[in-house]
């Protein structure tokens, strides 16, 4: 005996598509910058150091005197030697006036003599060292030295632009090549 068959038959469905793809574009202008820095500002303020230099005593101990000191000094020399001359004849007239009379001249006028004469204790030579220690004075007042800067901030400008997008959207058509089926047979 023979049993009934059922056969199916199934053809798909078949598609032809179009594709279309989608389209963008994208532009943008580069923005605008503008820097500028300003230069910074400088003070320089400067005073200047001073030295002072007095070598007189130096100079005049090494006998290199101005003319003017000079004379002024032998001046006073001279006058004091005039004053200790007229002292001591002033002192040996009184001498022999106050011994005149008692018949001692001779006798004054030998001790007179011996004081004229007397020879004092002997000088001692030394090395001496011109100019003396301490006889140049320097004096220096050093100076100043001031920078004041003042920075200048960057002026930064920037100037920016939106981009600009073109979209053309893309699209899918199908076309149906094939229709689906079912057969069934027995």
């Amino acid at each position: 005996m023979a049993i009934p068959q059922i056969q199916l038959t199934i053809r798909d469905i078949q598609m032809d598509y179009s594709i279309r793809a989608p389209q963008i574009d994208i532009s943008q202008r580069q923005a605008e910058l503008h820097i500028e820095q300003p230069a910074a500002i400088i003070d320089i303020t400067a005073k200047q150091g001073t030295l002072h230099i007095d070598q007189s005593q130096a100079f005049a101990e090494a006998g290199l005197k101005p003319i003017s000191q000079m004379i002024s000094d032998y001046a006073s020399k001279g006058k004091q030697a005039a004053l200790a001359s007229i002292a001591r004849n002033v002192q040996e007239g009184e001498q022999l006036q106050t011994g005149a009379g008692k018949g001692q001249r001779a006798a004054i006028i030998q001790s007179i003599a011996a004081q004229n004469t007397k020879v004092g204790p002997p000088q001692k030579s030394n090395i001496t060292f011109i100019p003396s220690p301490g006889a140049v004075k320097i004096n220096y007042t050093p100076g100043e030295f001031n920078i004041d800067i003042q920075a200048q901030q960057p002026k930064i400008d920037v100037q920016t632009f939106a981009p600009q997008i073109d979209l053309t959207y893309g699209a899918v058509t199908g076309t149906m090549t094939q229709r689906p089926s079912v057969e069934v047979q027995v």
